[in-house]
């Protein structure tokens, strides 16, 4: 017998012997109540889903993701990003985000940074960039490189690199946010626009900067440039400065002002204005000086599963009966009909 549970209606289920009538293409089930009637094949492919009876009477609800121990997000908010390289397709799909689109070479930004010849409808979400149009992956679908870092090295490389450009660029003075490596497909980062994580030890909260994971093999200092992008969202937030307008797709003159002070390239895109940032030479030759490890490899790890040992089995023999037994374990065991010891093969 197989077992059935509604789509429509879950909880409700169905069994049938599944044999189906030639002529009218109908199955005979009975209803969880003990009611009996037939259906059309193609009513109960439509409606209704095949399942264990196991599963049908165990359901389980789905955890919810469980957050670090001392930091955890507090609530959904709008965050500014860096786009990637500019798309017509993208352009639809801007976001209420602060980023930095454009040129393939530099993810950085609070809002959305996406050139777009044709204003797009824009969700209400953080302010982000677009990257070029590529596949969203797993963060563990990707081939380790050679000398790759694991996932918690990573971020505690941003977190470096993120002290430096605070000292170089900031004074030290900006406040330090999560960071984070989530797949972006269309950004090369983003800066959240609200303190979305909540530290409880030291209640207080703080801003996210996420670094796109499809763009972790980018250059070092190109994936400098695309935090200090994001740096430069988050401090004008802190100082009350508009850097960004069109519910952050658009980088307004105050952004290009604060990039170029920071030895940021800054290109013009009609839909997204001053949106596409890169690193300078000095840029470069600054972190350089500040002790940035410019060998670093970043990259997503595939998770590597661990071989399973093989099983071995042992096969015992009566020498008097010829019967025979098989198990895993190592047994000293009689024949009970002739009552000697079985040999193991």
């Amino acid at each position: 017998m197989m077992k059935y549970e509604s789509k429509k209606n879950p909880g409700t289920f169905l069994t049938t012997d599944g044999v189906v009538d030639a002529k009218t293409k109908t199955v005979f089930v009975t209803m969880d109540d003990g009611k009996e009637k037939t259906i059309s094949v193609a009513t109960l492919k439509r409606w209704w889903t095949k399942i264990d009876d196991e599963a049908a009477e165990q359901k389980a609800p789905a955890q919810e993701p469980q957050a670090e121990e001392a930091v955890a997000p507090i609530e959904e908010t709008p965050v500014i990003t860096e786009e990637a390289a500019p798309a017509e397709e993208e352009a639809a799909s801007a976001t209420a985000e602060q980023s930095e689109t454009g040129a393939p070479v530099t993810a950085e930004t609070s809002a959305e940074e996406t050139p777009e010849e044709k204003p797009a409808k824009t969700p209400k979400t953080p302010k982000s960039g677009k990257a070029p149009k590529a596949k969203a992956e797993k963060e563990t679908d990707t081939p380790t490189a050679d000398g790759a870092m694991k996932m918690s090295e990573t971020i505690q490389n941003l977190e470096t690199i993120f002290d430096k450009l605070n000292g170089l660029y900031f004074e030290g003075k900006l406040a330090k946010p999560v960071i984070t490596v989530q797949s972006t497909p269309r950004a090369y980062g983003h800066c959240s626009t609200k303190k979305i994580w909540k530290n409880e030890a030291e209640n207080e909260a703080m801003y996210e900067i996420n670094i796109g994971a499809e763009f972790l093999n980018r250059p070092i200092e190109v994936t400098a440039a695309t935090l200090l992008h994001e740096m430069v969202h988050l401090n004008c937030m802190e100082s009350g400065i508009s850097d960004t307008c069109q519910n952050g797709r658009y980088h307004n003159g105050n952004f290009k002002k604060e990039c170029e002070a920071r030895d940021l390239a800054v290109e013009y895109d009609r839909a997204n204005g001053h949106a596409y940032t890169s690193p300078t030479d000095a840029f470069t030759e600054k972190i350089k000086a500040a002790g940035v490890d410019m060998s670093i490899k970043f990259a997503r790890i595939q998770l590597t599963k661990k071989a399973k040992a093989a099983r071995v089995m042992f096969t015992y023999t009566c020498p008097k009966c010829g019967q025979t037994f098989r198990s895993a374990e190592n047994l000293n065991i009689k024949c009970g009909d002739c009552d000697v010891a079985m040999k193991r093969a």
